[in-house]
């Protein structure tokens, strides 16, 4: 029933956000958060709301026999509420994983954790370079296998130079803290306007966590502009090393609705 339900919500979330592009008059879109491990470093207009969903992110591991598959349905609503400041909502209303080893297979499904995001841009950014931080806090409102069970408190920043018209390199720092312990991601990517509405990345990056579970991964993606205000990505990142993490790749849709005055 959870899983019928959620499936619902993420159908109807994408017809309101398709009816609502298609009625809005346009503007210029701002850039979208999905996909990639970083962030971009602009901020949604004042009064504007945009729309992220994941349809879904997967996540693929395998190791000491073990076998697990994660799919996310991760939604974030950002709301412009000064020049260079953001509020984001974010949750995911379900998530399978399902588990397979020598005794046998699992599986769960639920919602995840619920959090507030703030998102700034800093001053001095310009057409060549940019740099912004992001807050947040998750709290431990989902199941028990998609919860962090305490809350988990991140901040991250993104700083992006210009390299040409249709290049751009950015660098990405975060750290996320768990109760008392601490993960530390770092990673680079190289975007690429291929036309007005097609776009392209390679990215690389690492985590590290005090319990020596590194995680290094690489890979790349699309954005693709079905409207002017709708986005469709799909990306995949692959595990660098026996540790890492094997496979990261999703699908999911991004939508402006605008800001009051477009």
């Amino acid at each position: 029933m959870r899983r019928q339900a959620a499936g619902g919500w993420s159908t109807a979330w994408i017809g309101v956000a398709l009816l609502g592009s298609a009625s809005c008059a346009l503007a210029e879109t701002p850039e979208f958060d999905r996909p990639g491990i970083s962030f971009p470093t602009s901020t949604i207009p004042v009064g504007g709301i945009a729309f992220e969903q994941g349809l879904p992110d997967l996540s693929y591991d395998s190791g000491a026999g073990l076998r697990s598959t994660e799919s996310a349905f991760d939604s974030v609503v950002r709301v412009g509420v000064g020049e260079h400041a953001e509020l984001q909502l974010i949750t995911s209303l379900y998530n399978r994983l399902d588990t397979h080893d020598s005794s046998g297979s699992e599986h769960f499904d639920g919602s995840g954790d619920t959090g507030l995001a703030v998102k700034l841009g800093l001053p001095g950014n310009n057409g060549q370079r940019s740099l912004a931080v992001l807050g947040s806090v998750l709290f431990p409102t989902g199941d028990r296998e998609f919860s962090g069970g305490k809350p988990t408190v991140s901040l991250g920043s993104t700083a992006t130079f210009a390299l040409s018209d249709q290049q751009a390199l950015s660098l990405y720092a975060n750290l996320d803290r768990l109760d008392d312990r601490n993960t530390l991601t770092l990673a680079s990517d190289m975007s690429f306007e291929l036309s007005d509405s097609l776009g392209a990345f390679i990215e690389a990056g690492a985590s590290f966590t005090h319990a020596g579970d590194d995680d290094y991964v690489g890979g790349g993606g699309f954005t693709w502009m079905l409207l002017p205000r709708v986005q469709l990505d799909l990306y995949a990142d692959f595990g660098l090393t026996d540790k890492s993490t094997d496979l990261q790749t999703g699908f999911g849709v991004s939508v402006y609705f605008g800001a009051s005055g477009d």
